[in-house]
């Protein structure tokens, strides 16, 4: 799915900035795509790498898969506010002001930066005059919104993903029967939100509760790929249904209808298993899906610093540099400390199976 992934990346890249000319697939829906996908490949990683491992190995795995990359660009985007004031949002004297100014709104920034969990709550608050923060929870594009804190924006998805991360475990373990009447659950939350509170779109838009279907529909696709044979005819469909979601996606901004977003939500739920079986094997899919989420991450960074410098030099300059910059990341963290989470997770599953008691139906063998 790593082409599936890069896609995705691209249409968020393309929606914050309009380097295509016109609109795709748009960014908001992108990102809830890649939550369907996390909740597939969870269901997968869960039911094979960590089958009988202990839940620590799991989490172990997540977060340092995730963090060091997200650690080098937090790391670079505080550097180029601090010397070069060239960030996409935010500026060195909002900076100063928030270093030197209300307490909470410090605490709030350092911890929703570092430890990236309630990023998404800074979509539903702004700054206020003096620097505190208070309930706001209009339309995103308010420049006083309190997300222009954030070194990375864009990864207050990656806060409903941890979220999720530390509760799939638990969640997929009760069988199909929970998790769909938890979906059904989160969907009916969703939908009645949407009626009821339509101002609301910045908290439920951002919020784990009504967006948990997305994760939990990824659960159920993984059960149909788990029951298809690896053949050439589903190979060839998982292609077919490919290119039927990419067209999709590419016309999705022309298409209209209130069920748009549920007919393509449900075409990608029932086409996933397809598309995976289709490029399983891929070393080029692989590496495209390693490179989604450094390009995710950095695109923010490369932005501020193109439209500074290099602003002329037109919208493929800007994709090229977003995916060097992957391309680096890639190579320069994630590959590097790749050996060192194998070895640490690793580590964490054969203790935690070493710990658990011995089965009272085995007898013990001899020497």
């Amino acid at each position: 799915m790593g082409l599936v992934r890069m896609l995705l990346a691209f249409a968020v890249l393309a929606g914050h900035t309009g380097v295509l000319g016109f609109e795709i697939l748009p960014g908001p829906v992108a990102v809830r795509v890649f939550f369907l996908l996390s909740g597939f490949t969870m269901a997968l990683v869960l039911e094979t790498r960590y089958a009988g491992a202990p839940r620590r190995a799991f989490y172990l795995s997540r977060l340092l898969r995730l963090a060091p990359v997200y650690a080098v660009v937090l790391l670079l985007s505080l550097a180029v506010v601090l010397v070069l004031d060239d960030h996409a949002y935010l500026r060195r004297a909002t900076l100063l002001a928030v270093l030197h100014g209300d307490v909470r709104t410090l605490a709030a920034w350092l911890w929703t930066n570092a430890a990236v969990l309630g990023q998404e709550v800074l979509y539903w608050l702004c700054l206020v005059p003096g620097g505190a923060l208070a309930w706001s929870p209009g339309p995103v594009s308010a420049t006083t919104k309190a997300y222009t804190l954030l070194l990375a924006p864009q990864a207050w998805s990656l806060s409903l993903e941890f979220c999720f991360y530390l509760a799939a475990p638990w969640i997929f373990a009760r069988g199909p029967r929970f998790v769909g009447g938890l979906l059904v659950a989160s969907l009916a939350l969703h939908v009645l939100l949407d009626r009821v509170f339509p101002g609301l779109d910045p908290v439920w838009q951002r919020f784990l509760p009504t967006q948990l279907y997305l994760f939990l529909a990824g659960y159920f696709s993984h059960a149909i790929y788990a029951r298809l044979r690896d053949t050439a005819r589903n190979r060839a469909l998982g292609l077919g249904l490919f290119l039927l979601v990419a067209l999709f996606g590419a016309t999705y901004d022309i298409l209209v209808g209130p069920m748009r977003f549920g007919v393509f939500m449900c075409l990608v739920c029932l086409a996933l298993p397809f598309v995976f079986l289709a490029f399983r094997h891929s070393a080029a899919d692989r590496l495209l899906g390693r490179l989604s989420y450094p390009f995710y991450l950095v695109h923010y960074l490369v932005i501020g610093l193109f439209d500074a410098y290099l602003g002329e030099a037109g919208p493929l300059a800007l994709v090229g540099l977003v995916l060097a910059a992957a391309l680096v990341l890639h190579l320069g963290v994630e590959l590097p400390c790749e050996p060192l989470r194998r070895r640490l997770v690793a580590r964490a599953a054969a203790r935690g199976r070493s710990a658990a008691p011995p089965d009272p139906g085995l007898a013990p063998q001899s020497a």
